[in-house]
């Protein structure tokens, strides 16, 4: 107990042997320690996964043994990460978190989304700041990354006097975007 939790987790073993045995040899495939003798040990699980556990009971007359496969499952942190590819102010994100449940994006510019991988347009060219948080029941885990909008710029401009006798001074006005 507890059967199931986040990393690090600690679990005790309850020994429900009849009460003939005299002696117990536990084996834990992936916990620390990996062994015991004890009569109801405490046994730490680091790393995500399923895990089994064995137990040996013995006395003058014999042994037996009982294993349950898969008994602990241990979950993980998520992991977070993303990357962003830029068309004109348009900004497609693609979620590459692990282990998460859950994402709250922070957009850079005052709007925020909560799906996996949104699609965003930007109002204004300037660099923007983007957060992604994404959550499980073990915690969260945070990226960040500066997106760029630079959008082409369109060229204009006008021409006033556009017409009149020679010599013709012509002011010209960029327009440009």
């Amino acid at each position: 107990s507890p059967a199931s939790g986040c990393a690090p987790l600690q679990v005790t073993f309850t020994n429900q042997s009849s009460s003939n045995f005299t002696s117990w040899q536990w084996s834990f495939p992936g916990g620390t320690p990996s062994s015991s003798t004890a009569q109801h040990p405490v046994v730490q699980y680091t790393v995500p996964g399923n895990y089994s556990a064995t137990l040996a009971a013995s006395n003058s007359s014999g042994s037996n043994s009982f294993t349950r496969t898969n008994l602990i499952s241990v979950s993980a942190n998520p992991t977070v990460s993303f990357s962003s590819s830029v068309n004109g102010r348009t900004v497609t994100f693609t979620n590459n978190s692990t282990n998460a449940s859950s994402y709250s994006w922070n957009l850079g510019d005052g709007n925020f989304s909560s799906v996996a991988n949104p699609v965003h347009t930007y109002n204004a060219d300037g660099n923007f700041q983007v957060n992604l948080t994404a959550s499980n029941s073990c915690g969260f885990s945070v990226d960040s990354a500066t997106v760029t909008i630079d959008s082409v710029p369109v060229a204009n401009f006008s021409a006033s006097p556009a017409s009149g006798c020679a010599p013709l001074q012509v002011t010209f006005t960029n327009q440009s975007s």
